[in-house]
């Protein structure tokens, strides 16, 4: 379900965030090329994320909106309280 994370001081012992500056480059010399603007290649990586040395994908703007799109709607489905109060309503409506 959800993920949780533990945070802590560095003391050297954590796996880093390893991104290589001659891979970050390239894809962004292949992005460059597309589209020819900078602007527009950097803004493109951020949206759609990028890929590290060893393969891993970072997620970009758009997976991580998507993302908090379904855990909020998971969310809502979990707690739907529109039953509970449509028959309150219903019951106050009786009522007066």
């Amino acid at each position: 379900m959800a993920t949780r994370f533990t945070y802590s001081r560095w003391d050297g012992t954590q796996r880093g965030f390893d991104l290589d500056a001659d891979l970050l480059f390239d894809q962004l010399t292949d992005e460059l090329l597309y589209h020819g603007d900078v602007n527009a290649a950097l803004r493109r990586m951020m949206q759609d994320g990028m890929r590290d040395a060893d393969g891993n994908r970072f997620e970009g703007l758009r997976d991580l909106m998507e993302r908090l799109r379904r855990e909020r709607q998971e969310r809502l489905d979990r707690t739907d309280l529109g039953g509970v109060y449509d028959e309150i309503s219903r019951e106050l409506d009786d009522i007066v």
